[in-house]
């Protein structure tokens, strides 16, 4: 068999084999439980579930399981304590099972959840780039969450080391204004787009447009990482008499957010 048809063969395999493992698994809660938004105890309550609600089991991870759940139309995300859940295998047939009877595979929710998912709170956060710090420049983001997918992020940026002694010399001063869309609810995949203006100490000026994907995790402490890469166009203006940085006009640009932050 050629390298190629071999290549071939395993990367279906992995395909295959993938496939079977993100498989989904039904779940009933044993009791009243609370979504949380991250695995640990001490994490932030997201949820309210009754005793007998029906779940679909998402990933599991060091005794905890991400569940969603949906009713009337609304679906919500959390973390519960798998020792709390009761899966579809543990109640075999003719088992009498939190006061009914299920036949295998039959598995049949006793309870339907209010919807209370935290959807309406404020948060904010603040930011800091800690690789700039060390040129020394600045990148700041100061971010407003009005709803658990969508973030108003404003960025005051000051880069000391741009450029040369002629031309945008000295340092680019300004900022970003961006809007952090997550794909799941506080935090995780999210796309970012945004508008960024900067001036130079001495002369000239850079505005233009950007978008980043990336991923953002939070820890029950409040402590959250930010790593994205993105792309944008921007506008270059330098007004200086010096031939040699002569290069008004738009350019493509390579864009990324690593921050360090903390929400309150």
């Amino acid at each position: 068999m050629s390298l190629f048809r071999l290549f071939l063969a395993a990367a279906f395999w992995m395909v295959i084999t993938a496939t079977s493992e993100v498989k989904a698994e039904s779940a009933l809660t044993k009791s009243d439980v609370a979504l949380t938004l991250f695995p640990e105890s001490n994490s932030e309550i997201v949820q309210s579930l009754p005793k007998g609600t029906a779940v679909e089991v998402l990933q599991e991870t060091n005794g905890w399981t991400l569940v969603q759940f949906s009713t009337k139309g609304k679906t919500a995300k959390g973390w519960v304590n798998s020792n709390q859940l009761l899966r579809a295998d543990d109640a075999p047939a003719g088992k009498t099972t939190m006061g009914r009877t299920y036949a295998n595979p039959a598995f049949k929710p006793v309870a339907e959840p209010q919807f209370n998912y935290r959807d309406d709170g404020f948060r904010f956060s603040i930011a800091v780039n800690p690789v700039l710090l060390l040129f020394p420049s600045l990148d700041l983001q100061l971010g407003f969450q009005f709803h658990p997918h969508f973030r108003l992020n404003i960025e005051p940026i000051v880069w000391a080391w741009a450029w040369d002694d002629d031309g945008l010399d000295g340092a680019l001063y300004g900022g970003a204004l961006t809007g952090t869309f997550f794909i799941d609810p506080w935090q995780g995949w999210y796309v970012e787009p945004g508008f960024l203006g900067l001036r130079g100490s001495s002369s000239g000026w850079i505005t233009g447009g950007q978008v980043i994907g990336g991923y953002e995790h939070h820890w029950a402490s409040g402590l959250f990482t930010n790593m994205g890469l993105g792309a944008g166009v921007a506008y270059f203006n330098d007004d200086s008499d010096d031939s040699f940085w002569d290069f008004d006009g738009v350019y493509p640009i390579v864009t990324f957010n690593l921050f360090l932050g903390y929400q309150f």
